[in-house]
């Protein structure tokens, strides 16, 4: 049941802290001190300017917060201050309130047509329901318990995808033997490597023009004065899809097309399976379809059948996202051209089961990491749901 609790302007309780001098870019890979500026999560650096609890808020691009601890940097597009009596409002509980409504406002808040800022005024404006400082510590150590999970699976995820780096550079040099184990390294046996352009691949390994070992295709976009070409309920894989590629799989598209507009343009339908690769903006992006889709001409995608297996080609793709990517950025425009993909080589096993070896074990470290990323979604929307109940004052904490 909820209770009467007294609404507080931020405004009339904070203390500013002094405008930093230091750029965005003091910020280090490995620096000794938490450094924060307008991002997600904190950078670090070796400068301290603050060793007392401050709240930070980013004001520009990404409306951040953040709650600083002993000693720490701020930017100069962040915004620090403190509380001005802790007897009425705790730091962190302040933060806390902060990180719910940040959530919720979008870009409401913000001024400026190119990079946004946020408006100090408004911030200054929020009312904040607060309870008795009692309650206050115990709404916070609810949620910090939740946000010590959420930072456990981070970790967790971070700790696979290292793992999973390593087994595909081990897999994609040595490959497996019959028996499911790595090769040994080639100073242990050299007689099971050969040489080649690129360097040492097994004996049992080919260096092939990729368009010698699956039927490569690309895509078309339908002329957008027709309504008829779309909407017709085939999945067309486009730009607009970046964030559903590098999951292995695609199973919808936000646009679909009509058979009307693959007949009236350059558009294909291809059938299940095929393995897309973003050739312009995202470059280097990939996934395999799930079902028959058509594609849009900023990707490549090709069939696999007798001498490429498709799990083993998309993770080779992803294996190389760092060559594609570079590729280019060494261009004017980002994209990669034609002729670029049909010169295309790849080292891989001749033998279809060794590389559906290779596949499956990779497979096996993604479905570790994809339950993790899911666990660690139901965590931020339980945690969600938790500062909406708590800090309301929807529900009472005890």
């Amino acid at each position: 049941m909820s209770e009467e609790v007294s609404p507080v302007r931020l405004g009339d309780v904070l203390i500013e802290l002094p405008k930093s001098i230091l750029p965005a870019a003091a910020a280090t890979s490995s620096g000794a001190y938490p450094f924060f500026c307008s991002s997600s999560t904190p950078k670090r650096t070796n400068t301290w300017q603050c060793d007392r609890e401050a709240i930070l808020m980013g004001t520009g691009g990404v409306a951040s917060v953040h709650l600083g601890k002993e000693k720490f940097a701020y930017s100069t597009d962040t915004w620090a201050f403190r509380v001005r009596d802790q007897n009425l409002l705790l730091q962190e509980f302040v933060f806390r309130a902060l990180e719910l409504s940040l959530s919720k406002i979008d870009y409401v808040g913000f001024e400026g047509s190119g990079l946004r800022h946020l408006r100090k005024d408004f911030i200054r404006s929020f009312m904040l329901l607060a309870p008795d400082t009692e309650k206050q510590t115990a709404i916070c150590r609810v949620l910090s318990t939740i946000d010590t999970a959420i930072e456990q699976t981070e970790a967790l995820i971070e700790k696979y995808q290292h793992i999973k780096a390593g087994l595909m550079h081990d897999l994609f040099t040595r490959g497996v033997l019959p028996n499911g184990q790595l090769r040994p390294p080639r100073e242990h046996a050299p007689e099971l490597y050969q040489e080649t352009a690129i360097g040492w691949i097994p004996r049992e390994w080919q260096y092939e023009l990729l368009d010698n070992l699956a039927h490569r295709g690309s895509g078309h976009t339908p002329n957008k004065d027709h309504p008829e070409y779309w909407n017709g309920g085939i999945k067309w894989v486009s730009l607009a899809d970046s964030k559903k590629l590098d999951q292995l799989y695609i199973s919808d598209t936000e646009l679909e097309v009509s058979h009307k507009g693959i007949l009236n343009s350059s558009a294909v339908l291809h059938p299940a399976g095929i393995v897309v690769l973003s050739r312009d903006a995202g470059v280097g992006k990939s996934a395999i379809t799930t079902e028959s889709m058509a594609v849009s001409q900023h990707f490549m995608c090709w069939k696999c059948d007798q001498k490429m297996d498709n799990h083993f080609l998309y993770y080779w793709l992803q294996f190389n996202k760092r060559t594609f990517e570079n590729i280019a950025m060494g261009s004017t425009i980002l994209t990669i051209g034609l002729a670029y993909f049909k010169r295309l080589k790849i080292a891989c096993p001749v033998e279809l089961a060794e590389q559906q070896a290779i596949a499956k074990k990779l497979k096996s470290a993604d479905t570790r990491i994809f339950a993790l990323r899911d666990h660690l979604a139901k965590l931020r929307q339980q945690k969600l749901g938790l500062m909406q109940d708590l800090l309301t004052g929807k529900v009472s904490v005890q």
